[in-house]
């Protein structure tokens, strides 16, 4: 079975999905719709593709990946480990003169909730700024709070 953390915002009710699979590594900018994240209310979100858990990347994304031209992705020591919460930093990701991975930073709460990772997000101030999202990994299934192993 499949542990669940008893935190608020790891149940159903606590958080919100943000289900966008434009979102994704994989997906390129469409520069005639980007990506902007300026309308997303201060809440708990558990980040999913295609109804599959998904995570804050922790490297800097490519240049136009994520369907935005800003992407915003998580320093390493901010993931969690099950049932820890974190505040981490986020890194906004732009291309200027030259690739500049973290050009600011924004602060992000995160939860490990066992199968999955929510995360208190807030609004973007500027656009094209989104926040990347990519298939959560084998880490984040956790029986008696020890990872799966492949």
């Amino acid at each position: 079975f499949l542990l669940r953390s008893d935190k608020p915002q790891c149940q159903p009710s606590g958080y919100r999905i943000l289900d966008t699979p434009a979102r994704a590594l994989s997906s390129q900018v469409d520069f005639d719709f980007p990506l902007c994240d300026n309308n997303l209310e201060e809440a708990w979100y558990k980040l999913e593709i295609h109804g599959i858990p998904a995570e804050i990347p922790t490297k800097c994304p490519l240049i136009g990946s994520c369907g935005t031209h800003a992407q915003i992705w998580m320093q390493p020591e901010g993931h969690p480990e099950f049932g820890e919460e974190k505040n981490g930093s986020a890194c906004v990701a732009w291309e200027g003169v030259k690739r500049v991975c973290c050009l600011w930073q924004l602060p992000v709460h995160v939860t490990h909730c066992g199968g999955f990772l929510v995360y208190h997000l807030k609004k973007t101030e500027e656009c094209s700024t989104a926040y990347c999202a990519k298939e959560g990994n084998n880490r984040l299934f956790s029986f008696i709070g020890y990872p799966l192993t492949q």
